[in-house]
């Protein structure tokens, strides 16, 4: 944990897929991760995505589907989202989570940034930080008080004080 690569995660706490890849765990209090979720940012966020869907649909399917081919050998997220299978896997959809700024190599092409800043992605993260905070509300109410609850959620009830 802890691996700095020029010194690009030297501030993050890492973790290493099996493919030997070095991806940062989010942390929600950590201003590189944290996403504006007041109301008024969210409707940002929608009117963003509704401009981005309209846009999407006046082109043909055909079109579409073209240029992200074409797109995709640029871009190592665009092909795992493209790509054939009925899921995306667990070490794109992380990465996708990371944001625009926290992208690892070999995930961090500049096409690959430019579809982790798109209203889809970001509208992702956002409900995986909503999530976060919901289960540290809860988890703050069952575990105050507790003398033998582990050291990891003493640090989760500090941080999330700090972040309410």
């Amino acid at each position: 944990m802890g691996c700095a690569i020029n010194g690009w995660m030297e501030d993050l706490i890492t973790a290493q897929t099996v493919d030997g890849i070095n991806l940062p765990i989010i942390d929600i209090t950590n201003p590189r991760f944290a996403l504006a979720d007041a109301p008024d940012a969210v409707v940002a966020l929608t009117r963003v995505y509704e401009v981005e869907e309209q846009r999407r649909a006046e082109r043909t399917g055909f079109v579409n589907k073209l240029v992200l081919r074409l797109l995709a050998f640029r871009s190592k997220l665009l092909r795992a989202l493209i790509s054939n299978n009925d899921y995306l896997d667990g070490t794109s959809t992380y990465v996708l989570k990371l944001g625009a700024d926290n992208l690892p190599p070999p995930f961090n092409s500049p096409l690959d940034k430019v579809l982790a800043k798109s209203p889809h992605i970001v509208a992702m993260r956002l409900r995986h930080q909503q999530c976060a905070k919901l289960l540290a509300d809860v988890l703050v109410n069952e575990l105050t008080g507790i003398p033998q609850a582990p050291s990891i959620f003493s640090t989760l009830l500090v941080a999330r004080r700090l972040t309410a």
